[in-house]
C-alpha cells in the first residue's frame, strides 16, 4: 500500500505531511536523487507529489531548535536520509528562551516530541530512535562491527569538535569581554584542533570517497555538520587548509540534495 505526500519547498519552511490514520507515513529521502541511500522500488509518483511507504502505525515528530545549530541540522539531514517525516520549528534556546520552555521546559536543542508526547534530547539519543524506525538499507549507522567502530569513531571526533566550538562562541559572545578566562578559551581551542587533526588523519585515506568508503553513513553527516558549524562562527581559530581532509568531505557533502535542503539559516 502507499500514500501520497504533497511536495514542500526546502530550506526555511516547516515541512508539513499528511498521515492516514493507524499508518506512518515516511516519505522518500531525498538522498534518492544521488543514489547515497537505496530508494525504495516505488512506481512513478505523480506530478506535484512525493510518493510514501505506509508503516505499521502512525508516527508524527516535531523537531524544535535552530538549524545553525550543528546538533539540529544533523537531525534534521539524517532524518531526510532516512525518509522520516517530520515538522520543524525554528526556536532558538537563546532569543527565544522562554517560547521553548513552553515546548521543554529544560529548553535544549534539538528537542524531538513524538506522536505520543515523549519528549528526546541530545541528538544521539534522537537519531538512536529514527535508526530504530527504518529498515537497515536506509540506516546511517554500518551494522558490521568494523565499519561501526570505524563510524561511531568518526563521529566522536567531529561530536567533540561542534562541543569545543559551541564553548569558544559562548565565552566570547556571552561573556563580557572583562569575564573571559583566556586560560579556558586556549584549553578548548586546543581540544577543538586535537579534535580536527583526528579526523583529518582519519579521512586523509578516504581520498574522493565517504568516509567508510562508497556508502554514505552518520560519520559523513556529523563531519560536514561539523565543518560548516565551526567555519561559519570560529573560523579563525580553524584554518581550513590545516585540515584539507576534514574540508574536502565536507564541501562534498554540502552539494547532496539532503545537506541542502537543510542549510544551517
Amino acid at each position: 500500500m502507499i500514500c501520497f505526500v504533497e511536495s514542500s519547498s526546502y530550506g526555511r519552511e516547516p515541512k508539513r505531511f499528511r498521515f492516514s490514520e493507524g499508518v506512518r507515513c515516511a516519505p522518500l529521502s531525498v538522498a534518492a536523487d544521488v543514489s547515497v541511500i537505496p530508494a525504495p522500488d516505488f512506481a512513478a509518483a505523480p506530478k506535484n507529489g512525493r510518493i510514501a511507504a505506509f508503516q505499521e502505525r502512525s508516527l508524527f515528530m516535531r523537531l524544535v531548535g535552530m538549524l545553525d545549530s550543528p546538533f539540529v541540522r544533523r537531525v534534521a539531514i539524517s532524518f531526510e536520509l532516512m525518509g522520516l517525516s517530520f515538522d520543524h520549528e525554528a526556536v532558538s534556546v537563546i532569543r527565544t528562551f522562554d517560547a521553548f520552555s513552553q515546548i521543554n521546559p529544560v529548553v535544549k536543542a534539538p528537542t524531538l516530541i513524538v506522536d505520543d508526547g515523549t519528549t528526546l534530547m541530545e541528538s544521539s539519543l534522537i537519531l538512536d530512535y529514527g535508526e530504530a524506525l527504518v529498515t537497515e538499507e536506509r540506516r546511517l549507522l554500518p551494522v558490521a562491527v568494523p565499519e561501526r567502530l570505524r563510524c561511531l569513531h568518526l563521529m566522536g571526533l567531529a561530536l567533540a569538535a561542534c562541543e569545543k566550538t559551541v564553548q569558544i562562541v559562548y565565552e566570547l559572545h556571552l561573556r563580557a569581554e572583562t569575564e573571559r578566562s583566556r586560560p579556558w578559551l586556549d584549553r578548548v581551542t586546543r581540544q577543538l584542533l586535537a579534535a580536527y587533526a583526528g579526523l583529518n588523519e582519519a579521512l586523509t585515506s578516504a581520498g574522493e570517497g565517504w568516509a567508510l568508503g562508497e556508502r554514505f553513513t552518520q560519520a559523513d553527516v556529523t563531519v560536514g555538520v561539523a565543518w560548516r558549524f565551526t567555519q561559519d562562527v570560529a573560523a579563525e581559530y580553524v584554518r581550513a587548509a590545516s585540515f584539507p581532509a576534514v574540508a574536502r568531505l565536507a564541501a562534498r557533502a554540502e552539494q547532496t540534495p539532503a545537506f541542502r535542503a537543510w542549510p544551517p539559516v
